[in-house]
């Protein structure tokens, strides 16, 4: 599974690769390989490039570890018949190649794609090399390979080892990851806000900031809004939230911000600052759907003008219609309280009902209020109004698999949920999961084990682990953590379980 910040590096490395072939036409020494090569003399060819390599080139050890790729597996006997050989040393002769090579091996991948078991072994060769010689990416790369990995005895030690060193430089984005090694394992219902790691890593925060490291201000700025690690200082975290906000210049980080001023949890409520950042993340040329029907519901609690409440309800009736059921329940409040309609309780119920498929507690509460002050016929009248709606608007399969996941996820966190319904909302959380869903999936094992299938648990964190976490290592971990339970299995539970996985992986890895 390659994620797509992965796909664009792996991209690169082709294009680079093709650019490669069409530039050596103007190479005598590489042009003669590949005529030589076309020609069927291939031992005559290598011979041109590795004498290529030997002199510097790092294209010509591209060219080898493409030709490589043809090689039958049983002649790999020799190191030079692999592909990985000649990556390497192409990666030792030119920097940018170097580095794409490295991001390829923190995903276990060689750039032509393939699965490396030899990744680990040789990311660590480079970036030890490269450490070594004071290199600071190198560096904070190395401290992450450790982190990533308690396979590996004292992972932890090595890892604030390296993080040590590369503090040293003062250098802004190693001050960054030096706090967030203090920052990650902060507790955040501790009454104590002054302890030793909140000390540090808010200190280390803020000269990360100073320097100009914009990933220290964020959480530099939730450490000064809540007091951790110094004092509170509200005015302060607010002025770097909108700096945030300003540099970012990005839909949610403004949605984020007016959602601060509209709950006023963290910072002053103020409802014409809510509106006027709710108004910056509207104007995103490509709206998030999520953005949009946020936006949508701020105009209906709180408009400036009729033109607020007709936008808000042309872009919730058009998110109604593709099943977000979000925007159903706001037309159903729209309705419901007469917010720029009329007030008409059989579309508020109708909206409503659509939107409780969920079973969400809040939603169904809204329904509730709303169909007791129903007659009978109006009540008929609201299940005809539900089934011509479900009739116009038939939902998709990525919808249905976010209504089932929602479903699931609102029984089997529900206090008052029965066993059997959460069995069954445990069974289309799973299939929602089956049909790709990233956030289902993600809950799987945390809700397999609550409901006591530890085994089944295990599954889904290997397969958690090995695709939508996959990237660039960070599975590394959980995929330890599960080798180590399955070492305590029966002979009958393992094999179940490698059943299991071999049933599944497959599926979920081609769906993210």
């Amino acid at each position: 599974m390659e994620s797509t910040g992965l796909f664009f590096v792996v991209l690169g490395i082709v294009v680079v690769t093709v650019f490669i072939v069409v530039s050596i036409k103007s190479r005598t020494p590489m042009k003669t390989a590949v005529n030589l090569i076309n020609q069927g003399k291939g031992e005559e060819a290598l011979a041109i490039l590795e004498q290529q390599v030997e002199e510097g080139n790092f294209e010509a050890a591209v060219m080898l570890a493409e030709l490589c790729q043809v090689v039958n597996k049983d002649q790999q006997s020799d190191e030079k018949l692999t592909p990985a050989y000649w990556y390497s040393r192409a990666a030792d002769l030119n920097e940018d190649f170097r580095s794409g090579y490295i991001l390829l091996l923190q995903d276990g991948r060689l750039p032509n794609g393939e699965v490396w078991e030899g990744a680990d072994d040789k990311l660590l060769q480079i970036l030890s090399l490269d450490a070594q010689k004071g290199n600071i990416d190198a560096q904070l790369n190395l401290a992450n390979f450790y982190s990533l990995r308690p396979s590996i005895e004292n992972h932890k030690e090595k890892q604030f080892q390296w993080l040590s060193i590369a503090v040293e430089s003062n250098e802004p984005k190693a001050l960054s990851e030096y706090a967030d090694y203090y920052y990650d394992q902060l507790d955040w219902e501790s009454d104590d806000k002054q302890s030793e790691l909140a000390v540090k890593a808010r200190q280390a925060f803020k000269k990360a900031m100073l320097g100009g490291d914009s990933s220290a201000k964020e959480r530099y700025a939730k450490m000064a809004l809540f007091g951790l690690g110094g004092e509170q200082d509200i005015l302060q975290a607010e002025q770097l939230l909108i700096e945030i906000a300003r540099e970012e210049d990005d839909q949610f980080t403004y949605a984020e911000l007016a959602e601060r001023y509209l709950t006023g949890e963290e910072l002053t409520q103020d409802i014409d600052k809510a509106h006027y950042w709710f108004t910056k993340a509207g104007e995103a040329e490509d709206i998030n759907e999520y953005i949009a029907i946020k936006v949508a519901e701020f105009s209906i609690e709180h408009p400036q003008n009729d033109a607020d409440l007709l936008e808000a309800k042309q872009t919730l009736e058009t998110y109604s219609k593709q099943w977000q059921t979000q925007a159903l329940t706001a037309l159903g409040k729209m309705h419901e309280r007469g917010l720029g309609v009329e007030v008409n309780l059989q579309k508020a119920a109708m909206h409503y009902q659509l939107a409780a498929m969920t079973k969400d507690p809040d939603v169904i509460s809204h329904y509730q209020r709303v169909i007791e002050q129903l007659r009978g016929d109006e009540k008929k009248e609201v299940e005809i109004m539900v089934t011509r709606f479900k009739s116009s608007h038939p939902i998709t399969q990525e919808q249905q698999s976010e209504i089932e996941y929602q479903y699931g996820h609102n029984l089997l966190t529900s206090d008052t949920a029965s066993d059997k319904e959460k069995a069954n909302a445990f069974t289309v959380m799973r299939r929602s999961a089956l049909n790709g869903h990233y956030i289902a999936i993600h809950e799987m094992p945390h809700h397999a084990k609550r409901l006591g299938h530890d085994l089944e648990s295990l599954v889904w964190d290997l397969i958690v682990a090995k695709t939508i976490n996959s990237t660039f290592g960070h599975g590394k971990a959980d995929e330890y953590r599960v080798e180590q339970a399955l070492e305590k299995l029966s002979e009958k539970d393992r094999q179940w379980f490698d059943e299991q996985v071999a049933d599944l992986l497959p599926k979920i890895d081609a769906l993210v």
